[in-house]
């Protein structure tokens, strides 16, 4: 209990930390922080503080581990699981697709409707740091967009929640308690309750990858390949390079249909895979 206080002694230290850094810039330079480049100063400093130091100095000064053993960071996927990998990649963009219109679809649950404002609000203030980011025309701010926007949160977000937060939740419960809370925490700290809920299956999909193969490069390549997708083809729309209307395209959730069940399917070979006894996970089982 002792340890856990001190965790989150230190974590909410470290974003009151961020925070303050944050009011300071904008007092003394107005307006710099939803800049282009303020935005991607603030992105990667709250990223690779919050999601990077803080887990890995966490335990290995707090709880007495090997950090990147203990995130499972040290440890490369074997052949087989890289060939699933890649075929999630490929497939991942029209699933997410589908469930992103499942999601639009849906109404808000009524004990929400109090909060609707607040969450278009996070909402909208998410969207604005996003479109400033992705909606660029030069060359080298696509480079850079790419290292914070994909680089740097697939490396830092998965050694939070899949390689630190999964895996201690693990101790206590059964592990797809712990894959489904992480992943609605994952969802939850984006901030967009509009895509919510592909954001949880997705958190999901990548718990269990990282379960599965003890590897937590596994799920750093399908976060980084799904965020740089999108970065490249934002970038190739706005500056209208291509000109690709995705609900043109009668059949596309069917196609989404399709390449969940080939997920599914996948994600079953990766676990068979494992044989179930996962001795590539962190803490066990």
């Amino acid at each position: 209990m002792k340890k856990l206080l001190i965790i989150f002694a230190v974590f909410f230290a470290l974003q009151a930390f961020c925070l303050s850094l944050i009011n300071a810039l904008s007092f003394i330079v107005d307006g710099w922080i939803y800049s282009y480049p303020g935005l991607c100063f603030i992105q990667s400093l709250n990223s690779l503080l919050m999601y990077f130091c803080f887990p890995l100095l966490s335990l290995r000064f707090i709880q007495g581990q090997k950090p990147f053993q203990s995130v499972g960071i040290n440890k490369m996927p074997k052949t087989k699981d890289i060939v699933a990998i890649i075929g999630i990649c490929i497939c991942m963009f029209t699933s997410i697709y589908l469930f992103q219109n499942i999601n639009e679809a849906l109404p808000l649950p009524s004990f929400l409707n109090g909060l609707k404002e607040i969450m278009d609000n996070l909402q909208s203030s998410a969207m604005a740091t996003y479109n400033t980011l992705l909606n660029v025309e030069k060359m080298w701010q696509l480079g850079l967009t790419i290292i914070v926007v994909a680089v740097i949160p697939a490396i830092c977000e998965e050694i939070f929640f899949r390689g630190w937060l999964q895996t201690q939740a693990n101790r206590f419960v059964n592990y797809h308690i712990a894959v489904w809370v992480v992943a609605i925490l994952f969802a939850a700290m984006h901030m967009q309750y509009k895509v919510f809920i592909p954001q949880v299956l997705m958190g999901a999909l990548f718990g269990y990858v990282f379960y599965y193969t003890g590897s937590l490069w596994s799920t750093i390549i399908i976060h980084f390949v799904n965020n740089c997708a999108t970065v490249i083809y934002t970038y190739l729309d706005f500056n209208n390079i291509i000109n690709i209307d995705i609900n043109s395209f009668k059949y596309y959730n069917y196609i989404g249909v399709v390449t969940t069940i080939i997920i599914i399917g996948l994600l079953l070979f990766i676990r068979k895979n494992s044989k179930m006894l996962i001795k590539g996970y962190p803490t066990g089982v």
